[in-house]
């Protein structure tokens, strides 16, 4: 999702969201609620391993779903939600 595109989601201006990325910035805690609404997570989500590197797989799906629709987005993030749900089955 870009930058514009989340901030329309959001209700907000893409240089707020392109401070907020940098950290410049911060955003209330509506603003962040906003943020995670219109990237269909929780704000716990948004915030879950924040510290924690990315491994480099991440890179490979992000740049595999990079310009697909949001609904392509989040059918791939269920199908993998769906996998990891399987695999801790075992």
């Amino acid at each position: 999702m870009t930058q514009e595109a989340l901030a329309t989601e959001a209700g907000i201006t893409w240089h707020f969201v392109s401070s907020i990325e940098r950290g410049i910035k911060t955003g209330t805690l509506e603003t962040l609620a906003a943020i995670a609404a219109a990237l269909d997570v929780t704000l716990s989500e948004l915030f879950l391993d924040v510290d924690r590197p990315l491994p480099r797989e991440f890179n490979r799906i992000t740049t595999a779903l990079a310009g697909r629709s949001p609904e392509v987005q989040r059918a791939v993030l269920r199908i993998v939600e769906d996998a990891l749900h399987l695999a801790t089955l075992k």
